[in-house]
């Protein structure tokens, strides 16, 4: 039996309660994990280019260095009417040496490239962590506000400690996965995606890449659930308007395909411009196939529609 703790006592552990795991944890761990491997990516790049950048600025050093060295030791054998241009020629190349290497010390050139090269590791380990985790089953899973707790203190410390990325990176980046631009008819509707660009716009971008996402888009929303449609069968001693009914069940139908296209418009909009539509933007896009007061209807309803039969009809 377990003792009650004595009043006052400091010594109390408070447990964290126990979270089962949701679609709204896996969601955000989800938008994390996307954006390390979009890390990843960018910073193994960034190391590319500026070990590239080293290479050019230490090769010549080496080589100037090692000349100027063995120049000296031959400095005795040089005939006297061409020492001083012999010692000139020698300082020069010693003097050039110096600026190179005092310019890649200023550029930083070697700190970017190991920490680009340190980033992309980091960025990568926490991607695969996460990536592990979530290809468990939920009962095998580390508790979830553990686990997001753990990867909110990874996540914040990589952006703190990660340079930034070269726009021309960023370009080089989007050029890659994007698919190309996203193409529309005349009248301002978006044309089918190809594959890459459907895998692209499902992908959460970092802010880096110059694309801001409005924070409504992390609100939480309660799950919807669907509820079945209960028809009360009226007794046998009262009849039953057999048209009205199959009219109401048409309408219900129609309301519910309608409700379907408006919601997938929403999506693809939510896609190609990052935000909510306005309920003109839905009417004008959709006003050939529903009615503007069916959009008006749907729109501004919130609660789940329901059927009712009149006993006394």
């Amino acid at each position: 039996m377990n003792k009650e703790q004595p009043p006052g006592d400091e010594s109390t552990v408070v447990l964290e309660p126990v979270v089962q795991w949701t679609a709204e944890h896996e969601k955000i761990l989800i938008e994390w994990a996307d954006k390390a491997i979009c890390y990843k990516w960018l910073h193994e790049k960034s190391h590319m280019v500026y070990s590239h950048r080293n290479t050019w600025f230490t090769i010549p050093v080496i080589i100037m260095s090692t000349l100027t060295g063995t120049a000296n030791f031959a400095q005795d054998r040089i005939p006297a009417e061409y020492v001083n241009a012999y010692t000139i020629g020698v300082g020069a190349v010693n003097i050039l040496a110096g600026i190179l290497t005092t310019i890649q010390q200023f550029l930083k050139i070697s700190e970017y490239n190991e920490s680009h090269r340190v980033s992309s590791i980091s960025w990568g380990k926490f991607y695969r962590n996460i990536k592990v985790e979530l290809a468990k089953s939920p009962s095998e899973r580390v508790p979830a506000l553990q686990l997001l707790k753990i990867s909110k203190d990874e996540y914040d410390r990589l952006i703190e400690t990660s340079h930034a990325i070269d726009p021309k990176i960023i370009k080089k980046f989007k050029d890659t996965f994007s698919g190309g631009e996203l193409k529309y008819t005349a009248d301002g509707k978006l044309l089918p995606m190809n594959n890459q660009q459907t895998v692209f716009s499902l992908l959460k971008i970092p802010e880096d890449c110059d694309i801001i996402e409005s924070t409504v888009n992390s609100l939480y929303k309660a799950p919807v659930v669907e509820t079945k449609i209960t028809i009360p069968t009226p007794p046998p001693s009262v009849p039953v308007n057999t048209n009205k009914f199959m009219e109401t069940v048409k309408k219900m139908e129609e309301r519910k395909k309608h409700q379907l296209k408006i919601q997938e418009f929403i999506e693809k909009f939510k896609i190609d411009k990052v935000r909510e539509p306005t309920l003109d933007e839905i009417i004008d896009n959709l006003n050939n196939e529903i009615s503007e007061e069916m959009i008006t209807s749907i729109f501004n309803s919130d609660e789940n529609i329901k059927l009712t039969i009149d006993e006394n009809v």
